[in-house]
């Protein structure tokens, strides 16, 4: 770019930045392949990172007679563990498994959140808690309360609202990064908003439009104009694209502003659009784009 070496880690290309503002920034699909190979790398990072986290912890603590009380948690956590359990409905290794776990932790630090997993796996967990002397709690998704199993107490959460990363935590499904909750083209927004009010007007042509972008070189920012059933309704798609910067024409071809343009245009628009529209809905607690999940069980990655 502009005469400097540029040196991209294995999965990522070129055409995965762009000059925005005099900043590069890196587009929607490059983010992508970057934070599965980041997730990837990051399994085997994050014990070794939670065990120097305690010790330091455990050293601040010892250092200060924790007398301000920052290292004393009041408030329960889960009991977390990197690799999921080999069987969940062995309900014998269920309970040696926990069992491990509990050996060394302090019974001030830990509670048991019985929200996911299978219902074996949750019984077994239940009873080795109980048992031990360690508090359970479950969260109900509809009153957005914690109930504590023990003494049947509920702790209503506050502000009421619960946001989407917390929900998945809960139910054993962190999110793999950072939620995006804000458009990141809010200036594209009135494109996407033409197009659902001219929806019968535009379908053979957006159907068009899709299929030439699908069958063009991955790599490069262009595709072969589409010549669409009514060829004033494609002139018009067109002219939007080129009104809100996305694209223009050039010869017989279509040259997108960028990879964002141009995965915009494929129809990124329309999750844009359904996106600010949920966030308008009352009653709506909390709205992301692009959600990833991890599934433990699996190890796979979801959206």
């Amino acid at each position: 770019m502009n005469g400097q070496l540029l040196c991209l880690p294995r999965g990522l290309r070129v055409e995965d930045f762009s000059m925005r503002g005099g900043a590069c920034e890196m587009g929607k699909a490059g983010r992508m392949r970057f934070y599965a190979a980041f997730e990837t790398a990051a399994k085997s990072w994050r014990p070794q990172m939670r065990r120097l986290c305690m010790d330091l912890l455990s050293a601040l603590g010892s250092e200060l007679g924790d007398e301000s009380g920052c290292f004393a948690e009041s408030e329960m956590v889960a009991a977390e563990k990197d690799d999921a359990l080999a069987d969940a409905y062995n309900m014998a290794q269920v309970g040696k498994e926990i069992f491990n776990l509990l050996r060394d932790m302090d019974k001030e630090q830990v509670a048991l959140n019985v929200t996911g997993g299978t219902k074996l796996m949750a019984i077994a967990a239940f009873a080795m808690f109980k048992e031990a002397g360690y508090p359970s709690f479950y969260f109900t998704a509809n009153s957005n309360e914690v109930l504590l199993l023990d003494n049947n107490k509920r702790l209503s959460l506050k502000p009421p609202k619960i946001k989407i990363e917390d929900y998945l935590m809960l139910h054993g499904y962190p999110a793999r990064h950072k939620l995006q909750k804000q458009l990141t083209h809010r200036e594209w927004l009135p494109f996407a908003e033409e197009l659902v009010r001219a929806k019968h007007r535009l379908e053979s042509e957006l159907g068009q439009l899709n299929y030439k972008i699908s069958k063009a070189d991955k790599r490069a920012l262009k595709c072969k104009v589409p010549a669409g059933t009514v060829a004033h309704n494609m002139q018009y798609l067109l002219e939007l694209l080129e009104k809100y910067g996305l694209a223009r024409q050039q010869g017989g071809c279509l040259v997108f502003a960028d990879e964002e343009a141009k995965q915009y245009a494929a129809g990124g628009w329309f999750e844009d659009y359904v996106f600010q529209t949920a966030k308008s809905l009352p009653g709506v607690q909390d709205v992301a784009l692009n959600v990833q999940i991890e599934n433990a069980k699996e190890q796979v990655f979801q959206h």
